[in-house]
């Protein structure tokens, strides 16, 4: 389940994506029944889109920030993405 953020507003998509990873974080959520980990991702889509995204504790140790990310069918996918090699197309530095 995903988190569209559109000013100041939540609303929930349920639809495949597919992003970068731009911030990862953890929080404890509180009841009278006492305390519960929730684990969120925020991602980027290419047309500049932000989301939050809940994952499992497993999902939020797996991915690292600037990894790439698809959601197909509830199916989450992380990618590394290529470094940059820091040499110019014509071949110099």
């Amino acid at each position: 389940m995903a988190e569209t953020c559109h000013r100041q507003y939540l609303t929930t998509v349920r639809e495949d994506y597919e992003g970068i990873v731009m911030d990862k974080w953890m929080g404890l959520s509180e009841s009278t029944q006492g305390s519960r980990p929730y684990y969120k991702l925020l991602i980027e889509k290419s047309d500049g889109d932000r989301f939050r995204a809940s994952v499992t504790e497993d999902e939020y140790q797996r991915c690292q920030v600037g990894m790439k990310i698809t959601n197909v069918k509830g199916q989450l996918e992380f990618f590394k993405r290529p470094q940059e090699s820091g040499v110019h197309r014509n071949g110099s530095n």
